[in-house]
Parts: C-alpha cells; structure tokens; sequence
C-alpha cells in the first residue's frame, strides 16, 4: 500500500483522505529527513490535501505551524520556547522563510515580532532570504511587511539575483534552483527553493510580478510608507 508520502506525490488526494479516515495518526506522519506530511502537502501545492491533514489534529513543529498559517500553534510553540523563531528545519529554513513563501501574513508578523531574523539566509545552496520568497510569491502583504521590519530589498540570493527579480517563472521563492535533498527528487515539487524550473503557473505570475514591480518602482522607504497607510 502506498504511503502517504507517495499519495501526496503522485497527487492522489482520495488515498490521502482514506489513510487519514483509517488512522488519524498518519496526518502526522514524517519522512526519513523528519518532513511531515503537512508539509510536504503544502511544499506540492496541495492545499486541499494539507486540509485534510491539519483536519485531524496532527501535532505541528514550529515549521508546520508557519507554513501553514497556524497562528495559534505558533504562539503557543513561541510562548514555550522563543529561541523556535529562529530554528532551522531540515531543509535549510527557518519559520520566517516558510511563512514568507506560503504568504501567511499574520504568522510573519508574529515571527518578525518574536525576533526572526528578516535577513536569514537558507542554509542550503539557494540563501534565500524570507524577502525573495514574499516577492515571487506575489504577497505584497508579506513584502511590506519585511520591509517595515528592515528587509533589504537588494539581498542577493544564490545567482545574484535579488527580490526585484523575484517573479521567478512564476513561482514563490524567487529565482531558486533545486535542491539535492529531499523528496522533491521523487517528484513533490514547489519548495521554498524549487523555483527555477520553467512550468508556468499563470494564476500566480501576474501577482508575483506586482509585487515584484512594486519593489523595481518604488525604494524601500516608499514601500513602507506606502504600507503604513493602508
């Protein structure tokens, strides 16, 4: 029988949902490199399959809770430890990186609140900042607010690239290559540094180039005074 690591890979959301129906308790499964399932879901742009994982209750890391937006869980992760804010997950990113690429708004204020570092650097071959992930993924949200907090908006990533550039093909993140670890080998594809492959996603291109827009027209000042008065 397929794992569920394997059905969130091949795409395969009913066998998601039957495995979850059978035992709960595989919406908190993790692989090998100790990636949950809710995760991989959302790193394979499967928000219907990470639905149905965070229905049944599984208990999430710093960088689950991140990822998927989960304010509560977050808080209470920080509450008990604050030094969560700046961990670092076995991908090589912190919880300001995952929330900056899934563009939850509220998590990155709160992490940026808590003491994340707005310039972290990936610690994988991409050195992403949270800031190249909110550009390409079209949250202009997200880019105002790391800006407001001190966000370098010329930060240069692995390339050279920096967040003006971060339209990335369509993809959040910015210009990112691949990384050699991981089950995106196997197929689950769209992390926070699998963004340099050419597979169009229109309905985010137009929003990530906005915002990338935004940043090539306007300084950093002007972008957070602009937010300021929203």
């Amino acid at each position: 029988m397929a794992t569920i690591f394997e059905s969130i890979r091949t795409g395969d959301v009913e066998a998601v949902r039957s495995a979850v129906r059978k035992d709960p308790s595989a919406a908190a499964a993790r692989d090998d490199s100790g990636l949950s399932a809710v995760r991989a879901a959302l790193y394979a742009r499967r928000q219907d399959m990470a639905d149905l994982l965070l229905a049944a209750g599984p208990e999430l890391d710093v960088f689950d809770a991140g990822a998927a937006g989960d304010v509560d869980r977050l808080t209470e992760l920080l509450d008990g430890d604050g030094a969560l804010a700046g961990a670092w997950s076995e991908d090589g990113f912190n919880p300001l990186h995952l929330a900056a690429f899934f563009s939850r708004g509220t998590a990155v204020r709160l992490l940026l609140d808590r003491g994340a570092e707005v310039d972290a650097v990936a610690r994988n071959p991409m050195q992403v900042q949270p800031l190249h992930s909110a550009v390409a993924a079209g949250s202009l949200e997200v880019v105002a607010a790391l800006l407001v907090a001190g966000a370098d908006s010329n930060a240069r990533q692995a390339g050279g690239f920096t967040p003006p550039h971060g339209r990335g093909k369509g993809r959040p993140g910015g210009r990112h290559g691949p990384t050699a670890q991981g089950p995106w080998r196997r197929g689950v594809r769209h992390r926070p540094d699998r963004v340099g492959r050419r597979r169009p996603r229109p309905q985010r291109s137009a929003e990530a180039g906005e915002a990338s827009s935004l940043l090539r027209s306007m300084s950093s000042t002007e972008m957070v005074e602009n937010w300021r008065m929203c």
